[in-house]
This record gives structure tokens, C-alpha cells and sequence, in this order.
């Protein structure tokens, strides 16, 4: 009986081992996928939460492409309503769009094509 007993408590014991163990780390989180932005008009729009600009797609009717986070200290006057190249790490948030969390700033020489015309526009011009 006490043979039968301290069987069923080291079965036991093990079992509540096997359990106890540790389980493997959870996955990392994903990193933050690093990008340059080669042009759009920078504007100053704080509806997204964490944000205090915007870039816009630099073709008509100029739609916002990315929210964009700059650190506290920086000022940006001299690139607000300009064509810029951003670069930094995009991040998810609860914004309509992405949120680049820039990590530089310069003017744009990087040329591009509308397709179509935009607002104004008449063939030729």
C-alpha cells in the first residue's frame, strides 16, 4: 500500500513538473520596417494622435500618403509646403494611415511623373 501510494505521488510530482516547466520566450515583436520617402509636400496636421505632420502624394488632388512624427526639437517651417525626402521607420497606430516615425528630413531633388491631369491642369502644360 505505501509502495502503491509513493508511486502515485512521484507520478504526480513529475507530472506537476512537466507543467511547471518553463515554456519558450513569446516570438520578438516585429521590428519596424525602415523606408525613405523620395518626395511629397510636407503640411503641418495634427488629427492623428502622436503626429504633427503630414506628407502628401505631390500629384492632384494630393491625398495624405503617411502621418508623420518628428522629434519634439525639430523645426520645420523651412519644409512645410515643400517637396521632401523623409526617411524613418514605419509604425501602425489608430490613424487613418501609417505613421512615419522620421528620422530625417531634406529637400526633395528625386524627379516624378503624375499620371493623368490633376486639378487645373490642361493637356500640354
Amino acid at each position: 500500500m505505501i509502495r502503491t501510494t509513493l508511486t502515485i505521488v512521484l507520478a504526480s510530482a513529475a507530472l506537476a513538473g512537466v507543467s511547471t516547466t518553463t515554456q519558450p520566450p513569446p516570438p520578438p515583436a516585429p521590428r519596424p520596417v525602415m523606408v525613405e520617402i523620395p518626395y511629397g509636400i510636407l503640411i503641418h496636421d495634427d488629427s492623428c494622435p502622436g503626429a504633427t505632420h503630414a506628407l502628401l502624394d505631390p500629384c492632384a488632388p494630393h491625398p495624405i500618403e503617411v502621418y508623420v512624427r518628428f522629434p519634439a526639437d525639430q523645426n520645420l517651417r523651412e519644409f512645410e509646403g515643400t517637396n521632401v525626402i523623409l526617411r524613418g521607420s514605419l509604425h501602425g497606430g489608430g490613424c487613418a494611415r501609417l505613421v512615419l516615425k522620421a528620422s530625417s528630413i531634406g529637400p526633395s531633388t528625386e524627379p516624378f511623373v503624375c499620371d493623368g491631369l490633376g486639378d487645373g491642369e490642361t493637356p500640354g502644360d
